[in-house]
């Protein structure tokens, strides 16, 4: 059997590696950052990105996004053409959900993990805790409401964070333990709501 040799394969047909579909979610991470894209198309897109199979599957991913237009094209000699550099979340870190809820039993969110913009953390009669500290933050700015009803939330930021606490302790406590000051490029970390009957700490660690 004789297989006849193309002399230049296009790009588009080419088989992408892991590196080239990590590349291709940290552009959708950078896009969702700047409210180029909705928290739906970058799930949807970084699916199909971690799914993809050739160039072609992934540079229909970005087309639309400024960043890729503006990445520079590699040298034609090349052997695996690639994104720019990936800057955020690499493949496969799970988002954290928007809403974790405690009602007499407990909830954890720990390790690698993407958060968004805003989260709602709510204790009844149980405790919710948030450890942080492995996070990839998609956003300069996020707000996380916390809610302690007889019970307790705990949220633990990494250091370098800029953390605001604004909430309110009815018969309870919203406490910020251990405040510093962060890294001008950390992300900045609201934390409001109310604790009734519970608590609510913030911890820098």
């Amino acid at each position: 059997m004789h297989v006849r040799r193309v002399g230049t394969l296009r790009r588009d047909v080419l088989r992408a590696s892991d590196q080239d579909r990590s590349r291709v979610v940290a552009l959708l991470s950078d896009a969702l950052g700047l409210g180029q894209i909705t928290f739906g198309e970058y799930e949807e897109r970084s699916q199909q990105a971690v799914e993809a199979r050739t160039f072609a599957d992934l540079d229909r991913l970005v087309v639309d996004l400024p960043a890729a237009q503006a990445a520079p094209a590699p040298p034609s000699s090349a052997a695996t053409p690639a994104y720019r550099a990936p800057s955020h979340a690499p493949a496969g870190v799970p988002r954290m959900g928007e809403t974790k809820w405690a009602v007499m039993s407990e909830t954890k969110v720990h390790g690698p993990v993407a958060v968004g913009p805003e989260h709602t953390a709510t204790a009844f009669w149980g405790g919710v805790k948030l450890d942080l500290r492995e996070a990839t933050f998609l956003v300069g700015d996020v707000t996380i409401n916390a809610y302690a009803v007889m019970g307790g939330v705990q949220i633990i930021v990494p250091r370098g964070a800029n953390v605001n606490v604004d909430g309110v302790g009815v018969m309870g406590a919203f406490e910020h333990k251990n405040p510093e000051l962060g890294d001008p490029n950390g992300p900045r970390i609201t934390v409001k709501g109310f604790a009734f009957w519970g608590g609510v700490e913030v911890r820098v660690r």
